[in-house]
């Protein structure tokens, strides 16, 4: 239920920020919806919400531990417990 209200926070702010990006991304032929509001990233795919730490690096800490996502180019790399995905977006 947090997890509900948070995400519903994340998305009604960025609701009114005509800065969020909305981005579409695939993994192994499975789509992700990914939203970059300033410095926080939305995972709907894995239902994570991450902070930006450095330019184009965001990281949280939820039940899968440390997860870090890193943009590069049209690609976004998800990192966590010792997985990597590489999501490939349209940027």
């Amino acid at each position: 239920m947090k997890y509900l209200i948070s995400v519903a926070a994340v998305l009604s702010m960025m609701a009114f920020n005509v800065n969020a990006k909305d981005i579409i991304c695939e993994h192994a032929g499975v789509s992700s919806h990914i939203i970059i509001n300033g410095n926080t990233l939305v995972d709907d795919m894995e239902r994570v919400i991450a902070d930006e730490v450095s330019t184009g690096k965001f990281e949280s800490n939820d039940s899968f531990g440390k997860v870090t996502y890193t943009i590069h180019g049209n690609r976004i790399i998800m990192q966590f417990m010792n997985v990597t995905k590489e999501y490939t977006c349209d940027l």
